[in-house]
């Protein structure tokens, strides 16, 4: 295969994100597009130079001279809009959140068995160098056994409360933060120490509780904007999640891990930095030459800017045939561990209950 030909569902991130990264690479093109409305696939097609406005997903699947589906529609169609893309034989790049039933997702588990393609979920950040570089990190052991972990995530994309009513403030539809943002925390830890969760406490927050649609009517919200996480991870790591939409500062995100040699800290400012006990309070500011300059500048948002790295993979495993591009890539399977926590959350905060407790061996005081 000379190119890769794409096909994006979705006129949202789809453009914002994977457009780009993809106009990027001289073996991909984006031919074809579809969005809620034949109208708003033509305006984007023509806005883009994409070749091709679809009417829906069917004939954009269905479609001979398309090789990979990028699922980017809303949340509550992925399960429908990645299905179709399978039973038409095509790599699929979902969006997460994968989907929102559990059934759904073993269906599609099995369906992209049976199809023999790719099925890749787009958790960008496992291609970030600097998320990647923590990794390599943790597994050398630099800071020795890690004892505590903190995410700290913030926008400010709903901290105005005259914001219009969409979707995104709507459970039903899959909204919220807890779909937006802990699907990212959730793959992190399952891509850094891949351990059973304990103690999960979680407390979710819509910040406003009613705004108003686009006719003018007040509409309810019930998906949240603030989403605490506290739990422990298998031998005895301790973690806590935050992240908010409603901030009124600037975009923030945060990681701090400490082990029992030394400290990994990152920012969207500072970046890798890192602390060793052989060198206690001396800051090592970690310099990596593979990171695109406005990232480093702090001038794109980590999510758009981490899927440049992980684009070009997927289009060499397809042009290759060869899975191990994206080894680390987010795949169908672990949609698994994902989803289980995103329902750890939800139940945990709306029951005020403990998620899988057990008590310490140990007597400390």
């Amino acid at each position: 295969m000379a190119q890769v030909r794409i096909g994006i569902i979705g006129t949202g991130v789809g453009l914002r994100t994977l457009f780009p990264a993809f106009k990027l690479i001289p073996d991909a093109e984006v031919v074809a597009i579809c969005g809620s409305s034949i109208d708003k696939a033509r305006f984007f097609s023509a806005q883009y130079d994409i070749p091709i406005a679809c009417e829906n997903h069917f004939e954009l699947c269905m479609r001979n001279d398309i090789d990979l589906v990028c699922v980017a529609s809303p949340n509550l169609f992925h399960f429908e809009h990645t299905k179709v893309a399978l039973d038409n034989k095509k790599h699929v790049l979902c969006e997460k959140p994968f989907t929102l039933k559990r059934a759904d997702m073993e269906c599609l588990i099995t369906k992209r068995k049976e199809a023999g393609v790719l099925g890749l979920i787009d958790h960008q950040l496992r291609f970030n160098p600097y998320i990647l570089k923590i990794r390599e990190f943790l597994q050398s052991g630099l800071i020795g056994v890690p004892y505590f972990v903190q995410i700290h995530q913030q926008s400010t994309g709903f901290s105005d409360g005259n914001a219009k009513w969409s979707w995104s403030f709507d459970a039903e539809q899959g909204g919220g933060i807890r779909y937006a943002m802990c699907s990212h925390f959730a793959d992190l830890l399952n891509f850094w120490f891949n351990s059973d969760r304990y103690n999960l406490s979680a407390s979710l927050n819509p910040v406003y509780t009613e705004r108003i649609d686009e006719n003018g009517k007040k509409q309810s919200i019930s998906a949240s904007t603030f989403c605490k996480v506290s739990l422990e991870l298998s031998g005895g790591l301790s973690v806590l999640l935050s992240t908010t939409a409603g901030a009124c500062s600037y975009p923030r995100f945060d990681i701090s891990i400490y082990g029992e040699r030394g400290e990994i800290h990152f920012d969207l400012t500072r970046k890798l930095t890192v602390y060793t006990i052989d060198q206690k309070g001396a800051e090592k500011k970690i310099a990596l030459s593979n990171v695109y300059d406005d990232e480093k500048e702090n001038n794109i948002s980590i999510f758009s800017g981490s899927f440049r790295y992980f684009a070009p993979q997927i289009i060499r495993a397809i042009i290759d045939d060869n899975p191990s591009h994206v080894e680390h890539a987010s795949n169908f399977e672990d949609a698994k561990y994902t989803f289980d926590f995103l329902e750890e959350i939800k139940e945990s905060s709306n029951n005020g209950i403990l998620i899988n407790p057990i008590k310490s061996k140990a007597n400390y005081v």
